[in-house]
């Protein structure tokens, strides 16, 4: 039953609902509609009480009924909902507030729900409640059932009993018996066109022909298959004819057939089963309107399917076919052969009017009405009246009802102190009563009460009681207290709740009243155990069930019943027991007492004390000792392998191998004596560094306050390899032969490792010594060895030696080794023992630094005075690496490690200032003084220095920093700066020597005596490179800038050594030890013979440390006399080119052709030069600065001619000569050319004539007793009254220095443009000169002072530089032009 034919539209019907809602009164003294209550729906908002219709008589006219009696007696504002329901679950939902039952839609919750057909949906209303706890309630049955079923009109049942037939048994329609067709119409009596083809809908529902489902089901419980048609897995109904389904009891004759109307979407499935199973020949149809449907019933004899209580045909006296009873269990399977259940018809409610109108719910709950009463209201309608007027009628009946049968429904109003279950009394101030008299009403009892029922005079009724003690009730209208669960108490009677034990407090049993304390608040709690993110994590927690919730606080530890404190190392999360966070360690018996795991923190894993990684010894102090027969790998220890004793083997063999062939390196450069000097020295320097840097690395990771992590721990282990660590560590594979006590292991670190260094020196040079190397190597090359390798690891070695006065702290205050984590520092049992160890083998680098101030400071200024270059030598590991003269920087160094090695022994802040202040002293000192030997040593030094000294501050900083990584990357880079910065350095150097092998950087090297060839060099240098850009040639005047370096450029960068071989170039210091280094490197060595130059004989090679003291300064050097006079008896094999007596540029560039071994060709002159330069033809210096001079000027005023004219012997000054240059040499004067030349130029009347000073011994003329005497010396036949007044008109113009002795190629350059500048300046004739000097008195202030002594030509250069700079602004212009670069 779900439809109901002849219902009016939608529209109409809700106008008709809409009506119901009007304002008048039913009752005439029903309370107004001002007057009526709200009350709170689910959302806390006023709301009437909503109630939902179905779409049958029967519900809309008892909720009419409902309606006004809840708004005018009870004084509630009702409404019933302006829609109508067709499916019941539909209307079930809307008690959640759901417009359908998938719950989709949501829409305003129904307060109440009547003549709800609960049977047929009965499983769906189990799962809505399940779904819906605390939603909806049944409030008890309509007081009327309902059925469903086919039925037969009165007058059919009339005609068939005339024949002795009852039609209202299943059992008459047995076809074998009987031929109850007979009493109906035929199929062809129902007009076509008001029926439903099997295929269609009603009301745009689908037919049950068409469920597949319910068809398969039919087919499986009858198993008629003419009846079902099967179409791809689809079930339908087989329609014989469009419009009917024909059953088999008359399949074969249709005319037999007794049509069945059924209403809405159908209920075939059940009719089909009960027309197989009792042979009723039944053709089953639809109607396809809720009107023909009627006309069908009123005007044929059929069957139809009908359903009660409904009062729409009860004037055709119709009767339902009696089938057997119902089976539930059948019908639950699918199997529907028994008649259809009685239906239970409920009244539904949302339990909130409990709360919200209790009185409501009394009263929905007390309303029934008989069967009959409702037939008698729906009667009403029975009549021949249209739809609009059906309805009308059905409201007025539902008010007429009210007015007249008040008996009936007064029983429905509830009595305002007889109080439901969940409510009690209240007096007129709403409070609780206990009695009948005081109460006034009822209300829902509050939290903290309970509603109890009780009697008095004969009436039941309900009060509200307080929970007890220990008892709670935190609900509202509830019928009784809960006692209080194991954790929670209520130490006062009404309790909404029971309070949880406080923290550090439980109760284990039911219903108490209070809780026991676990101990001191301030150090006991409750906690338990969570998993978060994986992890086990101890929370705080309140309503403590048992006393095992009780822990200390969090940061405290059970340690003998108490609470203690959790120091560093430790995590205490307040389960009471330690938990050791990874890299700490403890022991069982004193958890408390916390160790660091220092070094490699991964060998103590952290949690319960005792922890240690795999073979790692637990009972040993932070988990420092392996178990025997294991050996430490990493924070492992693990059992010895065969590949273990070969890798300490094939260490040690390294070791021996790598000495012995340092030894022999350092031999062969006695045996080459400078070749160190190369540059292979840088390459060595920068190793060196990068050794001592790893030491000194090592060193700073043993602060221990800085927090050295990942990535530069990985990187700090590369060091580890450069330094001795990992040598001394690989001593603890010997653990794998027996166990080596703290004692031994120390005698290995500091004694036995360091031995083992000298084994490899001593066996190579035994080895030489029996070989071909017995003539040139000494025991005493050991000496050097031993010092290099000491030098070399001197930090680690000192380092070593402090270990036992270098602790560690740990958390607990105790203090352990940083080298034995074994070994407490507590100066009693081993630690002592260790300490005296370590006191006297300390003695070995003390001593050391001892004997290398003494070496330095005493004994190497004795040999350097004897020139004992082979003591020198064997001390070439303290002068080696520094230059000459700055050989304390060994000792500084030495100084500087051993503090470096002591300062992780100071407090850390101490600790970081001591270093770093060593570290930033170090940068700035190699950076002014730049002590190395190599520049790319200083260089690097200054950067190591200051990338260790960012290390170090960056490593200050991650004291007490949480997250040290971004540092540490920092970190990272600085150390990978300094291994690049090395290792690039070490390379540089490396292939700047390969290279040198192939081609050299300078093709001359031109040595020579300044003072005597400074001015010829020059000029060869610059033919030379007239030859091409390959003859490059080093002038110390332009090349040399750190003296150190200087036989360094003969060693390695010379191809061929030229020396000018003035007389006295041999007595040179320098010149000689350059001869020397050339010798030594296997230089080709030219000798430029000069007149007066001689060969050295035997006896001046004899004597020459007696005529040349200051050559035993070339010992500092590693070069003694022993090579000196081996190379002045060499000398006389070199390639020797004799120099002309009488100077000429043709003589210097078939010189040059000499040494490049190339054709000198014709050189094609320009136009002469307007100037011309004086010179003394004489003076063969002279004439080369004349030559140098002119070249600069050709190149600097090319249009003043382009050949140089240089006077000659022959040469004599002409009226065309206007400008003329005189260089003035010394004496100069006391040429006859010079007088010759200066003579002539006095009757030139235009002659311009410029001095330029080009000898620093060149003495200006000066007075004595009236006339000019030393300096000026008049050649024979020479006027020397006209002479003397010449050179008097000549130094009124102030003289230009141009001295190559002294200056660069640039300085040069830039005295050239002045000369250039102040001869094409205002230079007044030599006749204007002479004027002034012969009219007048020689003025005191036109003379310069008489200067005497040595320091005379250094004053003279001084006053005219002074002068000089004077001149004028044109020519500074000039000075500053590029033309010094383009010329060049």
């Amino acid at each position: 039953m779900i439809f109901l034919g002849g219902l009016p539209g939608l529209g109409v019907f809700i106008l008709f609902l809409t009506a119901l809602c009007r304002a008048e009164l039913c009752l005439p003294n029903g309370i107004p509609e001002g007057q009526r209550l709200y009350v709170l729906n689910a959302s806390n908002e006023q709301s009437p009480i909503r109630l939902t219709i179905f779409a049958w008589r029967s519900s809309i006219v008892t909720s009419q009924i409902a309606q006004i009696l809840i708004s005018e007696v009870l004084g509630y504002h009702a409404l019933v909902t302006p829609e109508t329901i067709f499916d019941t679950t539909a209307g079930i939902s809307r008690l959640a507030g759901c417009e359908s039952s998938d719950c989709q839609v949501k829409t305003s919750r129904t307060d109440v729900v009547l003549d709800t057909w609960l049977s047929p949906v009965f499983p769906f209303w189990q799962g809505f409640l399940a779904q819906n706890p605390q939603v909806a309630e049944d409030l008890g049955s309509m007081g009327y059932q309902g059925g469903d079923g086919l039925y037969i009109k009165g007058s059919v049942l009339e005609s068939a009993a005339n024949a002795g037939l009852a039609l209202e048994y299943y059992k008459s329609y047995n076809m074998s018996f009987h031929q109850p067709y007979k009493y109906f119409d035929t199929l062809w009596d129902l007009p076509e066109a008001d029926l439903e083809p099997c295929n269609g809908s009603f009301l745009g529902w689908p037919l049950e022909p068409t469920d597949s489902e319910k068809m398969k089901n039919y087919l499986d419980w009858t198993g008629d298959v003419d009846g079902v048609v099967e179409r791809n897995g689809q079930y339908s109904a087989n329609c014989q004819l469009p419009a009917f389904w024909i059953a088999p009891a008359c399949r074969h004759n249709y005319t037999q057939c007794i049509p069945v109307m059924q209403n809405g979407p159908g209920y075939m499935v059940v009719l089909m089963q009960w027309s197989v199973a009792y042979g009723i020949p039944m053709a089953l149809t639809h109607g396809t309107t809720g009107t023909n449907v009627m006309k069908a019933i009123r005007n044929q004899r059929i069957l139809y399917y009908w359903f009660e209580p409904d009062e729409t045909l009860l004037d055709l006296r119709h009767a339902r076919l009696i089938l057997p009873p119902h089976s539930a269990a059948g019908w639950l399977k699918g199997d529907f052969r028994t008649g259809g259940e009685e239906v239970y018809i409920a009244k539904l409610a949302n339990v909130g009017l409990q709360i919200s109108a209790p009185r409501v719910r009394t009263f929905v709950q007390k309303m029934k009405l008989e069967v009959g009463e409702l037939l008698d209201m729906l009667a009403t309608t029975a009549i021949n009246s249209t739809a609009d007027q059906k309805l009308q009628i059905l409201g007025d009946a539902a008010c007429q009802w009210v007015k007249t049968k008040s008996d009936i429904w007064g029983k429905w109003m509830p009595v305002k102190t007889d109080c439901s279950a969940g409510y009690g009394l209240v007096d007129v101030q709403g409070l609780p009563v206990a009695s009948l008299a005081e109460a006034v009403d009822c209300q829902v009892c509050a939290a903290g009460r309970f509603s109890e029922v009780f009697t008095q005079d004969g009436r039941q009724t309900y009060r509200c009681q307080e929970c007890e003690v220990g008892f709670h009730q935190s609900g509202f209208g509830q019928s009784q207290c809960i006692q209080c669960e194991a954790g929670t108490f209520a130490a006062a009677v009404g309790q909404a709740t029971c309070s949880p034990c406080e923290r550090g407090t439980y109760v284990s049993s039911t219903g108490a009243t209070g809780c026991s304390s676990c101990g001191a608040e301030e150090l006991w709690t409750t906690s338990k155990a969570v998993q978060a993110g994986g992890q086990e994590k101890w929370i705080e927690f309140e309503g403590a069930t048992s006393a095992g919730s009780c822990h200390c606080v969090e940061g405290r530890h059970l340690s003998a019943g108490q609470c203690e404190i959790c120091i560093e190392g430790a995590s205490c999360p307040g389960s009471g027991v330690p938990t050791l966070l990874p890299g700490f360690y403890s022991t069982l018996g004193d958890p408390g007492a916390v160790l660091r795991c220092f070094g490699n923190s991964l060998r103590c894993p952290g949690g319960a004390p005792e922890t240690c990684a795999e073979g790692r010894d637990p009972s040993s102090p932070a988990c420092s000792s392996c178990l025997p027969g294991l050996q430490p790998i990493g924070e492992q220890c693990m059992p010895c392998k065969g590949g273990d004793y070969i890798k300490l083997v094939a260490l040690t063999l390294l070791v021996l191998v790598g000495t012995g062939i340092l030894h022999i390196v350092l031999a062969l450069t006695d045996r080459t004596s400078g070749s160190y000097r190369s540059a292979l020295l840088g390459a060595a320097l920068c190793a060196n560094q990068l050794i001592t840097c790893a030491q000194l690395f090592v060193v700073m990771e043993q602060i221990q306050d800085i927090t050295w992590s990942e990535p530069f721990l990985s990187f700090l282990e590369f060091f580890r390899v450069l330094s001795l660590e990992r040598l001394l560590d690989s001593v603890k594979t010997l653990s794998c032969v027996a166990r080596i006590s703290p004692e031994m292991n120390f005698l290995i670190r500091n004694l036995m490792v360091p031995a083992s260094f000298t084994i490899g020196p001593v066996v190579a040079q035994f080895t030489m010594s029996r070989t071909s190397f017995a003539k040139t190597s000494s025991w005493s090359c050991l000496l050097k060895t031993f010092g290099f390798l000491f030098l070399l690891f001197y930090i680690s070695l000192c380092s070593s030696f402090v270990d036992p006065f270098r602790c560690n702290v740990h958390p607990n205050d105790s203090l352990t080794m940083q080298t034995a984590h074994d070994v407490f520092c507590n100066f009693s049992g081993t630690h002592l023992t260790l300490c005296w160890m370590s006191s006297l083998i300390c003695l070995l680098p003390v001593s050391f630094l001892v004997m290398c101030t003494y070496l330095l400071w005493v004994i190497l200024p004795r040999r350097v005075r004897v020139a004992n270059a082979a003591f020198i030598r064997a001390c070439s590991f303290l002068v080696l690496r520094f230059k000459p003269g700055y050989e304390s920087f060994t000792l500084a160094f030495l100084l500087r490690n051993v503090l470096f090695v002591l300062t992780p022994m100071m407090h850390s802040s101490i600790s970081l200032f001591v270093m770093g202040n060593l570290l930033a002293l170090t940068a700035v000192s190699v950076a002014y003084f730049k002590p190395w030997r190599s520049d790319l040593a200083s260089v690097v030094d200054v950067l190591v220095s200051s990338a260790l000294l960012s290390v170090l501050l960056m490593g200050a900083l991650t004291v007490n920093d949480s997250d040290p990584k971004p540092l540490m990357v920092l970190c990272t880079v600085c150390g990978s700066l300094i291994i690049c910065a090395l290792i690039m350095g070490a390379l540089y150097s490396i292939l700047q020597h390969i290279a040198s092998k192939f081609r050299k950087k300078f093709a001359f090297f031109l040595s020579h005596h300044r003072t005597a060839s400074a001015a010829y060099a020059r000029l060869l240098r610059m033919e030379l490179r007239q030859r091409g850009s390959q003859f490059t040639a080093f002038l110390d005047s332009d090349h040399l800038t750190d003296l150190t370096r200087l036989f360094s450029y003969v060693s390695s960068d010379t191809q061929t050594f030229v020396l000018l071989g003035t007389p006295s170039v041999l007595k040179r210091k320098w010149c000689m030890g350059e001869l020397v280094m050339a010798r030594i490197a296997n230089v080709d060595t030219v000798v430029l013979s000069f007149p007066d130059f001689d060969l050295p004989d035997e006896s001046f090679v004899r004597n020459y440390a007696r005529l040349v003291p200051e050559i035993k300064e070339l010992s500092m050097y590693g070069l003694g006399l022993s090579e000196v006079h081996d190379t002045l008896r060499w000398l006389s094999t070199v390639t020797n080119y004799p120099i002309a007596s009488q100077f000429s540029k043709e003589g210097v560039v078939a010189t040059v052709g000499q040494l490049t071994n190339t054709v000198t060709q014709e050189f094609q002159q320009g136009h002469t030069t307007e100037y011309a330069i004086l010179a003394d033809p004489g003076n063969m210096e002279a004439m080369a600065t004349a030559e140098v001079m002119g070249t600069f000027l050709t190149r600097l005023i090319p249009e003043r001619g382009q050949a140089t004219r240089v006077f000659t012997a022959d040469s004599n000054v002409s009226r065309t000569d206007t400008r003329l240059i005189l260089v003035c040499s010394q004496d100069c004067f006391r040429s006859n050319h010079i007088a010759r030349w200066l003579l002539q130029a006095r009757v030139v009347p235009s002659c311009q004539l410029l001095p330029v000073l080009a000898d620093e011994r060149f003495q200006l003329p000066r007075r004595h007793g009236g006339s000019l005497q030393e300096n000026v010396v008049c050649p024979a036949g020479i006027d020397e009254g006209a002479y003397l007044q010449v050179i008097k008109a000549v130094f009124l113009e102030v003289a230009l220095p141009f001295i190559p002795a002294q200056s660069s190629e640039v300085d040069l350059c830039i005295r050239s443009r002045q000369v250039a500048s102040r001869l094409y300046g205002d230079l007044k004739p030599l006749s204007t000169k002479l004027l002034i000097v012969g009219g007048a008195p020689e003025p005191e202030a036109t003379q310069p002072e008489a200067i005497s002594g040595t320091d005379s030509s250094n004053a003279s250069l001084h006053l005219l530089t002074r002068q000089s700079q004077h001149v004028s602004e044109d020519v500074e212009a000039a000075l500053r032009s590029e033309m010094v670069t383009k010329s060049f």
